[in-house]
């Protein structure tokens, strides 16, 4: 029994399943934060800080292992935490995980009569958006961004009818495969929910597990150890879900570090802005000191609820101290997380599309190189004879790889929509044309 609950349950995650380290890490401290919920928070200048996140891995199905230490551990974990916790015997019961499954109305309705706080996991986070599509589920992505704020804002439900503006504390933790990259679109991040999120890139490294003893890998005694373990687990968490200690704030040095780290990364924004203020990378980059606070905060309860020596400073009341032990793992941690958003950018930017040939896109390419002033849409459909889904998708790739850039102008009470090159500019001194950054936007003027 150690210094920090985060660190031993990685470990022990990592043991059991052999998943990635980031991956056993992220979830470790998901449920640490879900139990810490909303009486819990850091009080700066501009508020209160609360510390929940979102966290996607994004892997190939099995060899990534990202479901087995959610629905085999973690899940397990938070129900003997409910458990211990006196949550089960409630009239009705409290349960900390969230309704994977789920209609608007039902959610808004469940976090209103049942329960405000709780860890929503989805092992399939793709189907969000093949929900999304569907009309009872409009609304669903910016949904998802109210709840990881915090805070619901004023709806008509069939049952409830007006229902007021509303404060949630919800942890989402979700995985996928990357089918999520024909999925999404820069209006994923431009709109705000993408930016909220701290992505994991399976790294495409496989290490076998050692071959253990059969009877070390099977029987009951491995049961009788599982359990132990997870018993020992949820019963740190009892002591935080128990916690008198409702705020923290960091020491002078650690304070200073996050301070020093907020104006490099304002520094950064501000950089890339200059290049392109529709750069999501600009947009990514202007939440990251924010969950740097946060995870500094949980990394300093995650350090009193496991050390024993330690634990009763939860039962007091003043403010307990962030040291500059837990902002650096805080910093290091978002560190981590902006690189593999860097991996994700170029991923999704490269991928192979399944309608769009990569000999019909430099078609696309070489036409447009030859016109300074770019194409007109009709132009292009009338060269190059493609269908509408061919096109479509043709147009979807080269748009969000940066490859053209799409301007529109109103003609006769209609848009009309140009394509340039992304080395040309398109010059007018009227001043007419205006560029085009979203995908919805472009599928709206041409009727896809």
């Amino acid at each position: 029994m150690g210094g920090s609950w985060i660190e031993d349950y990685t470990d022990f995650l990592v043991e059991q399943t052999g998943t990635n380290v980031d991956w056993a890490e992220s979830i470790a401290t998901s449920i640490l934060s879900t139990v810490l919920g909303s009486r819990r928070y850091l009080y700066t200048k501009q508020g209160a800080v609360k510390m929940n996140l979102f966290f996607l891995y994004i892997g190939p199905s099995g060899l990534a292992k990202k479901s087995l230490p959610m629905t085999n551990f973690g899940q397990p974990l938070i129900e003997k935490y409910d458990e211990l916790m006196g949550y089960t015997d409630m009239d009705p019961p409290k349960r900390t995980e969230l309704p994977r499954r789920f209609s608007l109305e039902g959610m808004i309705t469940y976090l209103n009569e049942e329960n405000q706080e709780g860890l929503l996991w989805k092992d399939e986070f793709t189907s969000m958006f093949k929900e999304a599509n569907k009309e009872y589920m409009s609304g669903l992505i910016e949904f998802v961004s109210e709840l990881v704020d915090g805070r619901l804002g004023a709806r008509y439900t069939n049952k409830n009818k007006l229902q007021l503006p509303q404060d949630v504390y919800v942890n989402v933790i979700a995985a996928t495969t990357p089918y999520i990259y024909d999925v999404i679109s820069n209006d994923f991040f431009l709109q705000g929910t993408g930016n909220r999120v701290l992505y994991l890139i399976y790294d495409g490294k496989y290490k076998p597990q050692d071959i253990v003893d059969t009877e070390k890998y099977f029987g009951s005694y491995n049961k009788e150890l599982h359990d132990s373990d997870q018993d020992e687990y949820a019963q740190n968490l009892t002591l935080l879900g128990n916690s008198q200690l409702n705020y923290l704030q960091p020491i002078d040095e650690a304070g200073q570090m996050w301070l020093k780290w907020r104006n490099e990364l304002d520094e950064r924004v501000a950089n890339k802005y200059k290049e392109s203020m529709f750069d999501v990378t600009t947009v990514y980059l202007g939440k990251a000191a924010l969950n740097t606070l946060k995870l500094a905060g949980i990394h300093r309860y995650s350090r009193l609820c496991r050390d024993p020596i330690q634990q009763s400073l939860l039962q007091t009341e003043p403010t307990e101290l962030i040291m500059a032990e837990d902002m650096e793992w805080a910093i290091k941690k978002t560190q981590k997380h902006l690189d593999h958003f860097d991996k994700l950018v170029h991923q999704w930017h490269t991928r192979p599309d399944r309608y769009a040939k990569d000999t019909e896109s430099q078609t696309l390419l070489k036409l447009l190189q030859n016109s300074v002033d770019g194409l007109a849409f009709w132009q292009i459909r009338r060269t190059c004879k493609w269908n509408d889904r061919t096109l479509r998708e043709v147009f979807k790739t080269l748009f969000e790889q940066r490859m053209i850039k799409l301007y529109s102008k109103k003609s006769a009470g209609r848009p009309t929509l140009r394509v340039v090159h992304n080395e040309n500019i398109l010059y007018d001194t009227r001043k007419e044309w205006h560029e085009i950054t979203g995908w919805s936007s472009v599928r709206a003027i041409c009727g896809w």
